[in-house]
């Protein structure tokens, strides 16, 4: 009985905050200033314009390797990475995300992703997002591509497929299919701890030879937030045939990420 309650004071002490949290759940947070005014229009715009705030959500991050779908995108190297994301009330969201990348003798140095999608929930345990990706390579044109994005939750279970029809700008068609775990572990299971996750997915590129070999790839990720903050360990690797060992072989993955 005195563990339980022990845990509980743990919770209590850490509020919990979901990462990269979207507009629709999310409060403002932090000391405001308020707007002294003298005329009531001046106090309906000041609400506006919280109310505008309210559905923008963003994150920094700095993660000690890029990696992208098992193959590092940073030659193993950090990256800094932010992203910016607007809500609107009918859960359509614009989103801008970006990164420092390496790609030898293409010009890349950085990548910057424009995506528009819409996502949803039904009861407390189905989350669904469909999304319009473009990864786009400023200086390195002839890398973008679009892409279709699903992603669907159901208690702890995750899946999700998405579709290129000109995968790495080669025109010709990828397709990558992931499945696993995203499981939310209790306190009395993680010594205590409120908001510990466990992420667990293994994933399938389907891929024309034009853009390298097919391939399979697994990540294992255990997460812990602190507020506004998430630190990250994992682990990802890949069954090697897309044969650019060192960049998709086994790597243990550091990141640190403050959220608003």
């Amino acid at each position: 009985m005195k563990k339980a309650i022990m845990m509980l004071t743990v919770c209590a002490a850490i509020s919990p905050l979901t990462f990269a949290e979207t507009a629709s759940n999310a409060d403002t947070k932090g000391d405001q200033p308020v707007a002294k005014v003298n005329k009531k229009i001046s106090l309906e715009q000041t609400k506006e314009d919280e109310s505008l705030l309210k559905n923008v959500s963003g994150s920094l991050a700095f993660v000690t390797n890029y990696v992208f779908r098992g193959n590092s995108q940073s030659r193993n190297l950090p990256a800094v990475q932010g992203g910016l994301t607007y809500t609107f009330p009918i859960n359509v969201y614009l989103n801008v995300w970006g990164s420092n990348v390496n790609f030898p003798g293409t010009g890349a140095s950085v990548e910057l992703d424009t995506v528009i999608g819409y996502s949803n929930t039904y009861g407390d345990n189905f989350a669904y997002d469909i999304n319009i990706g473009r990864y786009n390579y400023p200086g390195a044109r002839g890398l973008n591509y679009n892409e279709l994005n699903t992603l669907v939750n159901f208690y702890f279970l995750q899946a999700g497929i998405s579709y290129s029809a000109n995968v790495f700008n080669v025109h010709q068609t990828g397709i990558y299919y992931t499945g696993g775990v995203n499981y939310d572990i209790p306190a009395q299971y993680a010594f205590g701890l409120c908001d510990v996750n466990l992420l667990a997915m293994m994933g399938h590129y389907t891929l024309p030879r034009a853009a390298g070999n097919s391939y399979n790839d697994y990540n294992i990720a255990l997460s812990k937030s602190f507020k506004n903050y998430t630190v990250t360990a994992q682990w990802t690797g890949t069954n090697g045939r897309q044969n650019i060992s060192p960049f998709d072989d086994n790597q243990v993955i550091g990141q640190v990420a403050a959220s608003f």
